[in-house]
């Protein structure tokens, strides 16, 4: 059985790694590889988020955070190699930012 915890970071974890990973890819210049291996998570999986194969819920959540420029910190800490285990912690920070559960409360 779900809680409305494990819907809401099912719509938060994989819009924040969106975001980033296009803030990656835009402006650092990074290949899906590289993406993925900072982001700990499957290339096919950066595939999706750069290409939009994935689900509107999701895009609704990334337009907010994108919106208010959250990814953009993060995307700098990777592209300066800053520690893997503070960078996995601001990612789990940004979906849990408020504004962020906001919306996904309103996609459950």
């Amino acid at each position: 059985m779900y809680t409305n915890c494990d819907e809401i970071f099912k719509l938060t974890i994989p819009a924040a790694r969106a975001a980033i990973a296009k803030a990656l890819d835009r402006k650092y210049e990074m290949s899906q590889q590289q993406i993925a291996r900072n982001l700990g998570v499957a290339q096919a999986a950066i595939s999706k988020y750069l290409s939009g194969r994935y689900s509107g819920k999701i895009k609704k959540v990334e337009r907010v955070i994108e919106s208010r420029r959250y990814e953009a910190p993060i995307a700098k800490m990777i592209s300066e190699r800053k520690n893997k285990r503070e960078i996995s912690s601001r990612v789990d920070e940004l979906a849990a930012n408020g504004e962020v559960v906001k919306e996904a409360l309103k996609l459950i």
